[in-house]
């Protein structure tokens, strides 16, 4: 769908008032407040310091850690697959039958490299599938 000129002339102007609101927003914070600010038409986000973890919770995540099983990712969406049969949306580019057998688990490691903005080399390092 193509915006026609008005339509991005009104997303322009509205645009422009919610910045000028941000902005006097932004100008009335003060001290720690200021966790965010415009410089130089750019936004700078003060960094935030980190909190002090209780010894206890610690305590918590190691006992936590040890009591769930370790899962591998395309493992994961390989058994979410045969409970939503997502994978069978999925059409060949030219129209035919995969023939690889290991189809299903290609689709998995494909989307997990593109979620998580893997090259194939390094998909390739981090699963026994070569691209």
């Amino acid at each position: 769908m193509c915006s026609t000129l008005p339509d991005l002339v009104l997303l322009h102007t509205e645009a422009e008032v919610a910045m000028t609101k941000l902005e006097e927003l932004l100008a009335k914070l003060v001290g720690d407040e200021a966790k965010v600010r415009i410089e130089d038409g750019k936004f700078i986000l003060t960094p935030l310091e980190a909190e002090v973890q209780p010894k206890r919770a610690g305590e918590l995540q190691k006992y936590l850690n040890k009591r769930q099983p370790w899962v591998e990712l395309i493992s994961l969406l390989i058994e979410v697959d045969t409970w939503t049969k997502f994978s069978e949306c999925f059409d060949h580019v030219g129209g035919y039958e995969a023939r690889a057998k290991e189809a299903k688990e290609h689709i998995c490691i494909a989307i997990l490299a593109q979620a998580c903005n893997f090259s194939l080399a390094r998909m390739e390092k981090a699963t026994d599938f070569t691209a």
